[in-house]
């Protein structure tokens, strides 16, 4: 196994010990000269494009999301699909993770493959806190994934009444009312978020 899958399996495995000691090794080869040490690639992705920031989020281990972003991890890095560590630790409802990477600059509207930002997937789980942290950054409640869906309907559909409430509150309702979003306020089938929300 090579450094960079070791470093995977730590952090998969949650073992701080193990990954501080693999990015001790990171600093040291940084002093040396060029070519002495092969350097090991903090971005590196498995098979599934997951990296190891990606683990670190989706287990929500602050202390290892820490050490990986000072090891300067990209926190953009996209898995196959197209989902970026802020999108698993969303899903989750791991709050401090996602407070750890928006303040290390991760996008908060930055759709996976399927049209999802992080909202979308806070709002389904029935994350209220972290919901309410991504409203804060500026993520926008009004985007619409694949299934042209916002983050509103899925909250309504799974029965998240608090975070619809949330997202009602948030300036989602000064956009609709505005008619920004025009006939899209229907789903494929003709459903609004009202008539989501009256089926649970």
């Amino acid at each position: 196994m090579g450094k960079e899958q070791d470093l995977l399996v730590a952090v998969k495995n949650g073992d701080l010990l193990q990954t501080h000691k693999l990015l001790s090794k990171l600093k040291c080869n940084k002093t040396k000269l060029l070519g002495t040490n092969k350097r090991l690639n903090i971005n590196h992705q498995d098979l599934d494009g997951f990296s190891a920031l990606h683990h670190a989020a989706l287990t929500g281990t602050t202390e290892l999301l820490s050490l990986l972003l000072e090891a300067q991890a990209t926190v953009d890095i996209k898995d196959i699909n197209g989902m970026r560590p802020l999108h698993y630790a969303a899903w989750q409802g791991k709050s401090d993770s996602v407070l750890l990477l928006l303040r290390a600059g991760a996008s908060v509207n930055s759709p996976s493959l399927d049209g999802q930002i992080p909202l979308h997937l806070s709002a389904q789980y029935g994350h209220y806190e972290v919901s309410e942290m991504l409203l804060q950054h500026q993520s926008n409640p009004c985007l619409m994934n694949k299934a042209r869906k916002t983050p509103l309907d899925l909250a309504c559909e799974f029965g998240r009444l608090k975070v619809a409430q949330l997202l009602l509150s948030s300036n989602m309702v000064t956009t609709l009312l505005e008619g920004e979003r025009g006939n899209d306020t229907l789903d494929p089938s003709s459903t609004t978020p009202l008539h989501l929300a009256a089926r649970n």
